[in-house]
């Protein structure tokens, strides 16, 4: 009877658990729910235009999954953009809402926040890429404002030779040789004609003494190129070659750049290019800013850029100045670019201890925030939620499933979270729009993405094939075959567009109120706007023309606008319209191409060409060679190329007729000289196998032969006899006859070669990368191109697969693209845009149930059966921590960036203290650990009870499993 009272109250008991357990887990639904509701509020209440570009871009990455916000949102936003000539989008300030009058004045910062909201949003993948290109092509080259070194290190003495090639105009093969000495010195045996190395690599050592490093000139030819190191000795076993840096040269931290171990004895190493970049704040500034530098380089790898050399080139700089700028975070951005779990680690380890709290239950503690925070710990906290994966967004740290519950627990504590549900850090409106829409969206990110509402719910009509006269396509789900319409606004009847933002009176004209209502009716914006044609922007107006065809009269005291802005107004308003201008006002079609072309009697035979744009009467309009689409000019007189032969000095290219020549034009420009015969030049470059001779002072071109090694051809221009690019190994070593160049003779060089393609091992030497092969591999060669992979990923053969494919040793499981229902879609994937898209799913509460439900089953029991007791359980055995190895050279595959902080102990093999001198250690040293052992007590028998009680939470714990 009474076994059967303990088992009840047991049952009764893990039921109550069970029950307060889900409670929880609603309750804090309630919470985000709430806060979402109070975010939507705002939305409405201020309107998508009245947001800055920082707080609009996480607004839409928050409310982004239901349409009713997602169009709107996207709308205004790309309304704050300025759209360039090449196609390219950017935006202003990230604390403004307004537009960038100019490139100038545009924020990567705001720029890349707003294509990771429209990305997340899937706008147009077109439109991503090119916001994409104008921010990497802003980033600035910071290699020669650090320090760079080089480290050998191997178990003996060694001799090794360094081969790299410059990367100045000469360029050329340069070998140094490089001794390690028993004590682990090095001493360059080469100093005095060493391209790219020094002596003596740290300045605080003593200056007589050989150092353990090689210092890397600063010099930009030695930058963003490979160094292969080769290195022998009797009897050597591995090897490592080790590039670091620091950004002071009186500096006592050290950063690793790139480490690469030998795969087996005297084995060659390839140490990656040095270089290192930024970017900046606005696109014409020349400085690196580091809150921007964080932001687009992890807004760049989200897209799936991760790895590419443009963002392994922004850690040096994020790493080197990371102590400047603590007040950013800087660890979420390294572990967001970097995906080293290094950084990972130390952002976990970084955030506020999370306990137990009393007075509410839950817990206190569990966020993130920045020494002298920039934003204050609800942003801090959003922002490392997003770095660590908590939505799924950014590759997820393997463990920071606790850290993210924790802060999840602290936020919906209702001494941290407001009653209205928004999150504050001080009293500022702003700031908690900005802050409780970034924590929705990095932390919880819980709604369900809402699919686009079908063309009849929102009021249009489905029609087969084509919409009607006066109706424009809007992309919404109609039945198969049938395409969604909706009928033309007034606005848009009479040319107009709707738009949300007001009319850019330079290229825009505000039609009256009347059409305007007919937008906002429509719900397409609150304005509506023409676009002005050529002749508009140019001052005219558009009129009847009163005469004909041929010779088209204005009305009176108005003179006709030349051929091409006539034929706009006919575009515009139709064949009867043409353009007018007030007597006097007329511009110069000539003169208005730029500051090269102007209207005279005669264009000058040798400097000016004469082109087609019209001019007053009894004049031609001249463009001048001096610049434009001429081709450049205007170096007169001071360089060698006009002062010592008479060339022409242009600034791009030189004209048709002339052959460009290697004289010097001053700092910039090509000089050119005249063809003199029909085989000088075939545009502007020698025809087939020629070679220019660049001894004869006209550049002519003659027909290769395999003696032109001992002809006497300067075929460089650099004042030296040389070989052709044809018949030689390169400038100083000429080939024999028949012989050449891997891609001289037709072939590849590759890094893998396709299957059955011959390999010429004798022309591997004369490949910069890779080997000689008939022809290059493609994925097939070493995998499949799949949709997911499920195995190493190749991604340098990516480009040989079709649709976007990635290239792997194995495919994960395929997934249906194009869809109409869900049910075409695989378990786990929903259909969105007719779209497979992968379902979020509910899987982790079930798994965080069953865990606690374990976890309390274990405490019940630990209170019935061994407290009952009296505590007389069994011992624990004494935890004993093994011990360390002395420090040697780390691994291999060691993260990237770690700092290396010197130490006044032992010298470690690869970073020692600048001052110490002691000699290095063995490279590889085996740890030993240290096993303690401590009596235990015997254990009391069990009585029958407890054997029943254990029982039953086995088969508590087994069903417990099952569910």
């Amino acid at each position: 009877m009474f076994n059967m009272k303990k088992r009840v109250c047991l049952v009764v008991l893990f039921a109550v658990m069970t029950i307060i357990l889900i409670s929880t887990v609603y309750a804090q639904t309630e919470e985000v729910d709430k806060a979402y509701n109070w975010a939507i509020k705002e939305v409405t209440s201020r309107g998508w235009n009245a947001l800055t570009v920082r707080e609009h871009s996480f607004a839409l990455l928050a409310l982004g999954y239901d349409p009713n916000y997602r169009a709107p949102g996207r709308t205004s936003l790309i309304a704050k953009s300025l759209r360039l000539a090449n196609g390219e989008r950017c935006w202003g300030d990230p604390d403004r809402n307004l537009a960038p009058a100019s490139e100038n004045n545009c924020y990567l910062l705001s720029t890349a926040m707003a294509k990771l909201a429209l990305e997340e949003i899937n706008y147009n993948p077109t439109e991503i890429d090119l916001i994409q290109d104008w921010l990497a092509r802003h980033n600035l080259d910071i290699t020669s404002d650090l320090f760079w070194y080089l480290e050998l290190d191997s178990n003996k003495a060694m001799t090794c030779t360094i081969s790299y090639k410059t990367s100045d105009a000469v360029g050329g093969d340069h070998i140094d040789t490089v001794t390690m000495n028993d004590d682990k010195t090095l001493v360059l045996t080469n100093p005095t004609t060493s391209a790219c190395f020094e002596n003596r690599g740290d300045i605080n050592l003593d200056p007589n003494r050989d150092s353990y490093w090689l210092k890397i000139k600063n010099d930009a030819t030695c930058y963003n190129i490979y160094y292969i190191v080769s290195c022998q000795a009797e009897d050597l076993g591995n090897y490592v070659a080790t590039i670091f840096y620091k950004k002071d040269p009186d500096d006592r931290i050290y950063y690793l750049y790139n480490s690469v171990a030998s795969q087996e004895s005297a084995g060659n190493i390839q140490l990656l290019p040095i270089s290192a970049k930024c970017f900046p704040k606005t696109a014409n500034d020349k400085t690196c800013d580091y809150e921007t530098t964080g932001w687009v380089g992890a807004v760049l790898e989200q897209q799936g850029f991760a790895g590419e050399p443009q963002l392994r080139k922004l850690l040096p700089y994020l790493v080197a100045y990371k102590d400047d700028n603590e007040k950013y975070l800087p660890l979420s951005f390294l572990y967001a670019i970097s995906e080293i779990n290094y950084f990972g680690s130390a952002l976990v380890n970084s955030q506020s201890p999370a306990v137990l709290s009393g007075q509410y239950g839950g817990t206190a503690g569990g966020f993130w925030v920045a020494e002298n925070s920039a934003y204050g710990k609800y942003y801090d906290t959003a922002l490392s939620c997003m770095a660590l994966g908590a939505n799924g967004v950014f590759s997820s740290y393997p463990d920071a499933a606790e850290s993210i519950t924790n802060a999840k627990r602290y936020l919906v504590r209702p001494d941290v979270q407001a009653a209205d549900g928004y999150w504050a850090q001080g009293s500022t409106v702003n700031a908690r729009f900005r802050d409780t829409n970034f924590l929705l969206w990095a932390c919880f990110s819980t709604r369900e993405w809402i699919d686009d509402t079908d063309c009849e719910e929102a009021g249009y009509n489905c029609y087969v094939s084509a919409c009607p006269t006066n109706y424009l396509t809007v992309n919404l789900a109609c039945e198969a075959n049938e395409i969604c319409c909706r009928p033309r606004t007034a606005c848009e009847q009479a040319g107009g567009v709707c738009q949300e933002t007001t009319c850019d009176s330079n290229t825009q004209q505000d039609i009256y109120s009347e059409l305007r209502q007919s937008c906002i009716d429509a719900g397409l914006g609150n304005y509506c706007c023409i676009n002005l044609n050529s002749c508009e922007r140019s001052g005219g107006t558009c009129r009847l023309n009163l005469g004909s065809a041929s010779n088209p009269l204005c009305p009176s005291g108005q003179e006709d606008g030349y051929a091409s802005l006539n034929s706009a107004c006919e575009l515009s308003y139709g064949t009867d319209y043409i353009c007018c201008f007030s007597s006097g006002t007329r511009p110069n079609e000539c003169e208005e191409q730029g500051d090269d072309f102007v209207c005279r009697d005669e264009c000058d035979e040798y400097t000016e060409t004469q082109v087609a744009y019209s001019c007053p009467e009894d004049e031609v309009c001249c463009h001048s060679s001096g610049g434009g689409a001429g081709g450049g000019g205007g170096n007169a007189g001071n360089t060698e190329c006009e002062t010592v032969y008479n060339y022409i000095c242009r600034d791009v290219a030189c004209l048709p007729g002339e052959i460009q020549m290697t004289y010097d034009c001053s700092t910039y420009g090509v000089c050119c000289a005249p063809c003199e015969t029909i085989y000088d030049c075939l545009e502007q470059a020698c025809e087939g196998y020629q070679v220019k001779d660049y001894n004869d002072i006209f550049g002519l071109c003659e027909y290769y032969t395999e003696t032109k090694c001992s002809d006497g051809f300067d075929n460089d221009g650099d004042g030296d006899v040389d070989c052709s690019d044809y018949d030689c190994y390169d400038t100083t070593d000429c080939a024999g006859a028949g012989e050449t160049t891997c891609e001289g003779a037709g072939h590849k060089c590759c890094a893998v070669g396709a299957t059955g393609s011959e390999h010429f091992t004798e022309l591997d030497s004369t490949c910069d990368y890779g080997n000689c092969y008939e022809d290059c591999g493609i994925c097939s060669d070493v995998g499949y191109c799949c949709d997911e992979c499920d195995g190493t990923y190749y991604s340098e053969f990516d480009d040989t697969c079709l649709d976007g494919k990635q290239c792997c040793s194995a495919c994960g499981t395929a997934t249906q693209i194009e869809c109409n229902t869900n049910s075409d879609c695989e378990k786990g994937y929903k259909c969105s845009n007719n779209e497979c898209v992968k379902a979020k799913s509910t899987t982790w509460l079930w798994i965080l149930i069953i865990v606690f439900v374990v976890i309390i089953a274990g405490l019940v029991y630990y209170y019935f059966v061994v407290m009952k007791k009296g505590g007389k359980g069994k011992p624990r055995k004494e935890e004993i921590k093994p011990g360390f190895p002395p420090t040697s050279r780390p691994p291999i595959n060691r993260p990237l960036f770690p700092p290396i902080r010197p130490t006044t102990q032992q010298p470690n093999p690869l970073f020692r203290p600048p001052m110490t001198f002691q000699p290095k250690p063995p490279m590889m040293q085996q740890s030993k650990t240290t096993t303690m052992t401590k009596k235990v007590a015997p254990r009391t028998p069990r009585s029958k009870t407890e054997k029943e009680l254990e029982s039953t939470f086995s088969k508590l714990k087994g069903l417990t499993k099952k569910k």
